[in-house]
C-alpha cells in the first residue's frame, strides 16, 4: 500500500474544536462573505474556548494538487516515501489523475474517512462576531497561526503567545467584531526542540486558532461567528515540466541556472496569428513575412522582433500559462543560494543595476532567498510585468532602474512576455581546505512548472 506519510498525516491534523482550553489589512470590497464557523459556548473564569481554522480548500483535489508540487510522493507500492533526494523512493512527476489515485479516498471523504469539510479554503480575508449573551463579562480574542497554537499547547502560557494583531482584540466587553482583514501570513521554523515547520508552510500546517479568553471573574455565555472572504478562483489543475538541469556550487556567487521562460505559445500558428494581427496581414503573406526571416514550421526566432535575430526551434513547452512553480532538491554537500524570478524590466535592469546582488531589494512573489535545503514554491499566478518611469524633459525615458527604457512599447509585443529564473550560490559549504575552484560545495537539482 502507498504511504504518503509525511502529507497524509497532516490531513487529520486539525478538527475543529470549541469549549476547550490597522487599517493596512483591511481588505475584501469585492469579494463574497461565507460562513465558516459558528457556535454558543459558555466559558469559565481563565479558561478559553477554540476553533481550529483550516486555511486551506479541504478537498481530494486540494491535497491532490498539493501533493504533485512535493518531493513526497513515489510510484513503489513497497517502500517507504522519503523526500527526494533522501533515499526511499525516486519521485516522479505525477499527473493530476495520478495524485488524486495516490490520495487515495474518494470526492466526499478523505483515505482514513476524515471527512471533507467544504467551508474551508485558501480565503484572501477573514472576520469575526462575538455577542456576549450574559449580563456582564470581559474577555479576549486571539488569532493564531499552528506555529504559535503548538507554543501554546505546549508551555500554556498565553502571555508568551504572539497572536496575529490584525485579527487580535482584547480587553472587550459586550459585543464585538473586527475584519475583514488579509489573511495573515503562517510562521515556519524551530517551534519546539525537535519540532520544525517546514518552509514554505506545508498544506496541513496552514490553519488558524481562534481563542476566545474569558479574562473575568464570573462565567460567561456568547455566541461567535467566524467568515472567510474570497472571490470565484478557478485552479489550476494541469502541470507541465518547463525546464529543469543539475548545478554545483564550487564558490560563492555561483549562477546554478539561468533559464528564461517565454510566457507565450511558441508555435508557427501562433507567430502567424500574432503577425496577421499586428501587420494587418492575410495568412498567406504572414508566412511570407516570418519565412523572409528564416522562421517556418521547424525555426523560430524570439518573434518578428527586429532587435533580436537569434535563430532556434520551436519549443513546444511554453505556453501562456495561469500559474508557475518551482522545485530543487539539495543531492549532496551544504550551502545556501537564492532563487530569483525576473520579469522582462528586472532582466534588462540586473547587468547594470547588479539586481542579483545579496543586497538587491527588489521583489518578486516566486523570489526566495536563504534557501538552505530542498524546497518548492507555488503554483503561484504569474506575476505581472513591470513597467515603471516616465519621459523627462527631453523625451527620454528612464525605468525605475535609471535606465533608458520605454517599457510602454516592449509590453506591446508579445515576445517582451518573457521571465527569467536565476540560482545563485551565497555560501559556500565547510571548509575543506582545497583550492575554492577544485571542491564542489553542494549540488542541487531544479526544476521549473507551468500550470493552467
Amino acid at each position: 500500500m502507498k504511504k504518503i506519510a509525511c502529507l497524509l498525516s497532516l490531513i487529520m491534523l486539525f478538527v475543529s474544536l470549541s469549549g476547550c482550553a490597522g487599517s493596512e489589512d483591511d481588505c475584501c470590497e469585492d469579494l463574497d462573505r461565507n460562513t465558516i464557523a459558528s457556535d454558543t459556548v459558555t466559558i469559565e473564569p481563565d479558561r478559553v474556548a477554540f476553533v481550529t481554522i483550516k486555511d486551506f480548500e479541504d478537498s481530494q483535489e486540494s491535497y491532490a494538487r498539493e501533493l504533485m508540487k512535493s518531493p513526497y510522493y513515489g510510484n513503489d507500492p513497497d517502500c517507504d516515501i522519503h523526500p527526494a533526494g533522501e533515499g526511499g523512493c525516486e519521485g516522479e512527476n505525477l499527473t493530476f489523475e495520478g495524485a488524486l489515485e495516490a490520495i487515495g479516498g474518494n470526492a466526499t471523504h478523505g483515505p482514513y474517512g476524515h471527512l471533507y469539510e467544504e467551508q474551508w479554503a485558501d480565503y484572501e480575508g477573514y472576520e469575526w462576531e462575538v455577542n456576549l449573551l450574559s449580563e456582564t463579562g470581559k474577555y479576549d480574542v486571539l488569532w493564531l497561526d499552528t506555529f504559535e497554537s503548538i507554543r501554546f499547547s505546549n508551555h500554556g502560557d498565553l502571555g508568551k503567545i504572539n497572536a496575529k494583531p490584525a485579527l487580535t482584540k482584547k480587553g472587550m466587553t459586550g459585543n464585538n467584531s473586527l475584519g475583514p482583514k488579509l489573511s495573515p501570513g503562517h510562521s515556519c521554523g524551530d517551534v519546539l526542540d525537535n519540532y520544525v515547520i517546514d518552509c514554505p508552510v506545508p498544506i496541513g500546517y496552514k490553519a488558524f486558532s481562534f481563542y476566545i479568553v474569558n479574562t473575568g471573574s464570573t462565567a460567561i455565555e456568547l455566541e461567535y461567528s467566524i467568515f472567510g472572504w474570497a472571490g470565484e478562483v478557478e485552479e489550476a489543475t494541469e502541470r507541465f515540466e518547463l525546464a529543469s538541469g543539475t548545478a554545483e556550487s564550487r564558490f560563492n556567487g555561483t549562477i546554478l541556472a539561468s533559464q528564461y521562460i517565454l510566457d507565450w505559445e511558441d508555435s508557427l500558428e501562433a507567430e502567424v496569428s500574432y503577425t496577421m494581427e499586428k501587420e494587418d496581414m492575410t495568412y498567406e503573406e504572414a508566412i511570407e513575412h516570418l519565412e523572409s526571416q528564416g522562421i517556418n514550421s521547424t525555426h523560430s526566432s524570439w518573434g518578428n522582433d527586429p532587435r533580436i535575430s537569434e535563430v532556434r526551434v520551436w519549443e513546444e513547452q511554453w505556453d501562456d500559462y495561469e500559474q508557475y512553480s518551482w522545485e530543487i532538491v539539495l543531492v549532496s554537500g551544504n550551502g545556501t543560494w537564492d532563487v530569483l524570478w525576473m520579469d522582462w524590466e528586472t532582466k534588462h535592469a540586473s547587468g547594470q543595476n547588479n539586481l542579483i546582488s545579496e543586497d538587491a531589494n527588489w521583489s518578486s512573489a516566486l523570489n526566495e532567498r536563504g534557501m538552505d535545503s530542498s524546497g518548492s514554491k507555488g503554483p503561484l499566478a504569474k506575476p505581472e510585468q513591470s513597467c515603471t518611469g516616465e519621459p523627462n524633459q527631453n523625451g527620454m525615458w528612464f525605468n525605475q532602474y535609471g535606465l533608458p527604457n520605454d517599457c510602454t512599447r516592449d509590453l506591446e509585443e508579445r515576445h517582451s512576455d518573457i521571465y527569467h529564473l536565476y540560482i545563485i550560490s551565497r555560501s559556500s559549504g565547510e571548509d575543506t581546505g582545497a583550492a575554492e575552484f577544485e571542491t564542489v560545495d553542494f549540488v542541487i537539482e531544479w526544476t521549473i512548472f507551468g500550470w493552467k
